[in-house]
């Protein structure tokens, strides 16, 4: 047995010493055909990047790559010249799109490195796209109301309605921009927006910019005369110069979901002088919900932080999901420095108010009725703290408010250096009111209110009512000034 058994395991040992040699051998030559395959990849790539420095070869991949890329296109791409920088990265110099007759997109260096072999599995990696000196212009033809982008690709006929979209995932890891110039321009509604016909030096005769305007100096020039001081943004006319931007981003196209996280984004307005110094953010677009947070602004005399949320509103959606009235809001703002200055860039406000303000505001629900948890003001010659609720917003013969106002002061300059359209010559000089307690039930037809204020004329305390129909006399009333009986006024209601 023991002779047997020492047979056996000689045996085992033998055929161990075949198969380890086996083993190590196909390891050894699948290690050498790897090796091989990096070492041809590698010379490949260093081949094609020694070609690349060479002109007849750049030229000769340029015709080749422009000619299929503008088979199927209206519009026409042109590139002056390119280098590769590895397997994943390409450097193109001179881009330009042009669309109706017209240059849509130029970019003086444009540089990619994504992930070219993912394309055939519907996915755009993309590491870096660089983008020097882009100039965009989005224009709309007066005459036949296009837009020159709807120029670009070239109608076809073979459509097919029932085609699933493809189910792409774009993943960019850094884009910037890089002293960007964006010009939109609406020639169809451009006449009826009065935001872009309300200036301080308009152009002549109220003159609308045409599609033949030229660039130059990142400014519209027509009959030699600049376009400047516009104060309000409108979005038919708009211009964007020195638009530097970082940021990354995940897109699923077939989902509708776009969401960026904003580094840094800055630019100059050119029409209205607004100088958005500073922006980074997080921000959602969705059918679910539109979200922007910790977004943190900063202009030349503005910085303040907003988050805010839109739920219940399909912005991709049909009519009925994007109704607005059905708009579930989340806001919440809050600075040390809020400028009107900057506000009035976006909105017509009926005040010459300009210093900055230290702004808290948050505010939810849907606009038919809003709740303000809080909204407060303060500087200098205001310190406002206000909270209540809103209703019928988008109603306006039924509007409706509740209101309370607490612990709160401000001072008669500042009521007249805010309502500078507003006749206050008949309310005496009342230095500064502190009002201990105000809370205001009212809507449009009537008001009433419960007060406690005190200011250089008295004190005002107790409860008053208003009809807002009711009114013929109140410009001749004389004893405003003395408010001592206003609880015992039968005609208020």
């Amino acid at each position: 047995m023991d002779k047997r058994n020492e047979n056996n395991d000689s045996g085992n040992i033998g055929s161990g010493k075949k198969t380890g040699p086996f083993a190590k051998r196909f390891l050894r030559r699948a290690s050498k055909i790897v090796l091989w395959q990096i070492a041809l990849l590698t010379a490949f790539s260093i081949s094609l990047i020694i070609l690349s420095q060479f002109h007849c070869f750049r030229n000769s991949a340029l015709s080749a790559i422009l000619l299929i890329v503008n088979d199927g296109l209206e519009a026409k791409v042109e590139i002056e010249d390119l280098n590769l920088l590895n397997l994943n990265g390409i450097s193109l110099k001179g881009v330009r799109l042009i669309a109706a007759s017209d240059t849509l997109v130029s970019v003086a260096r444009l540089t990619i490195d994504m992930d070219f072999f993912q394309l055939s599995e519907g996915k755009a990696i993309v590491n870096t796209i660089i983008l020097h000196k882009p100039v965009v212009k989005l224009l709309r033809n007066a005459s036949d109301s296009t837009w020159n982008y709807t120029h670009i690709a070239r109608p076809s006929d073979d459509i097919v309605d029932d085609a699933e979209p493809a189910d792409w995932l774009i993943d960019i890891h850094n884009l910037e921009i890089i002293d960007g110039t964006f010009f939109m321009i609406d020639s169809v509604n451009i006449a009826g927006d009065t935001n872009s016909i309300r200036a301080e030096g308009n152009i002549k005769n109220n003159d609308i910019i045409k599609n033949n305007d030229i660039i130059k100096n990142n400014e519209f020039i027509k009959n030699n005369e600049t376009v400047k001081n516009i104060q309000i943004v409108s979005f038919s006319r708009l211009g964007l110069k020195k638009l530097n931007l970082i940021l990354s981003a995940d897109i699923l196209p077939t989902e509708n979901h776009y969401s960026a996280e904003i580094s840094s984004l800055s630019f100059i307005e050119t029409f209205s002088g607004f100088a958005l110094n500073d922006l980074s953010a997080k921000a959602l677009l969705s059918p679910k919900k539109i979200e922007l947070s910790n977004a943190q602004i900063t202009t030349d005399e503005s910085d303040f932080a907003i988050n805010a949320e839109i739920k219940n509103f399909n912005i991709f959606g049909t009519p009925e999901e994007q109704a607005i009235e059905n708009a579930f809001f989340d806001v919440d703002l809050s600075g040390d420095a809020v400028s009107i200055k900057d506000v009035k860039h976006f909105a017509v406000i009926p005040t010459g108010l300009f210093n900055p303000l230290r702004v808290d505001i948050e505010a939810v629900g849907i606009l038919n009725e809003l709740t303000i948890d809080r909204l407060a003001l303060e500087n200098k010659e205001i310190d406002f703290e206000l909270k209540g609720e809103l209703a019928n917003l988008l109603i306006p013969d039924k509007f409706e408010y509740d209101l309370q106002i607490n612990k709160s002061k401000i001072l008669f300059s500042w009521l007249i250096n805010t309502f500078p359209d507003i006749d206050l010559r008949g309310v005496p000089d009342f230095g500064t009111a502190r009002i201990r307690h105000l809370h205001a039930i009212g809507n449009t037809q009537k008001a009433k209110a419960d007060l406690n204020i005190t200011s250089a004329l008295g004190t005002v305390k107790g409860s008053a009512a208003i009809n807002w129909n009711n009114r013929n006399d109140w410009n001749n009333r004389n004893d405003w000034n003395n408010r001592n009986d206003w609880n015992n006024r039968n005609d208020w209601n």
